[in-house]
């Protein structure tokens, strides 16, 4: 009898697993969604701009995320958490930052700590599983504006894309100065990981606001697709 359960159990954790991660990617793209209507309802009373393309002094968070007219600027991209953190009236909670399949910790209050929001305390770029484009803007509907971090290079099983990683057709593999030294990447060579989070798979969220499931080749479409219907052919992705 006990031998019978056993294979059951054997035949049924596999399913009750694949089920779970797929429940988990729903809630994934639940969050992005929530967290392109906060962008939307945000830019409504900020000039029709995204936090990224308004400065720090005017509430938003421009000084903290690399994009492509200010990449190489010091400290740019080194806290781009805060672009989410200045719409915490529209967000409600930082949990919303957290991929259900992430390994990451929550926050549970909002108040930024420490110099780069590398602190404990508060939120940070810790306690965010999605990468921000700097360059993203509701004008350009095509554009990606965040999605799952998991992303490496093709054939990668782990090893998430650096800060400052852009994408374009024509970006050659180089490295910038800045808060840190990153590398920027042709978009070919991105892909989803296989061993974290959705597993070689991933959620993005667009510059209009919605958010999908999207595939490997998905995801290589969606950024030659955001390289060519932007302001940039050279965008800039943040990644925590």
């Amino acid at each position: 009898m006990i031998a019978i359960i056993a294979i059951l159990a054997a035949m049924l954790l596999p399913a009750l697993a694949a089920a779970k991660r797929k429940a988990q990617r729903i809630n994934c793209v639940s969050n992005l969604k929530q967290i392109g209507l906060a962008f939307r309802v945000w830019e409504g009373d900020n000039g029709d701009r995204y936090p990224m393309a308004v400065s720090l002094a005017q509430g938003g968070a421009m000084e903290n995320v690399a994009s492509a007219s200010t990449v190489g600027s010091f400290p740019k991209g080194g806290a781009f958490v805060w672009a989410f953190v200045c719409m915490s009236n529209e967000l409600s909670t930082p949990k919303v930052l957290i991929c259900p399949s992430d390994t990451r910790l929550a926050q549970t209050n909002w108040t930024p700590q420490g110099v780069g929001f590398t602190a404990a305390g508060g939120v940070t770029n810790l306690n965010l599983s999605y990468f921000l484009c700097g360059d993203s803007a509701e004008s350009y509907p095509q554009m990606i504006l965040d999605g799952d971090r998991n992303i490496g290079s093709t054939g990668t099983t782990g090893s998430p894309a650096n800060d400052f990683s852009g994408i374009g057709t024509n970006a050659a593999s180089t490295t910038i100065s800045g808060a840190n030294t990153k590398s920027l990447t042709p978009w070919g060579a991105w892909a989803w990981t296989a061993n974290d989070l959705h597993q070689r798979a991933g959620n993005l969220g667009m510059a209009d606001g919605s958010s999908q499931q999207v595939s490997v080749s998905g995801l290589s479409s969606a950024l030659l697709t955001a390289a060519t219907n932007g302001p940039t052919g050279n965008p800039i992705y943040n990644f925590p």
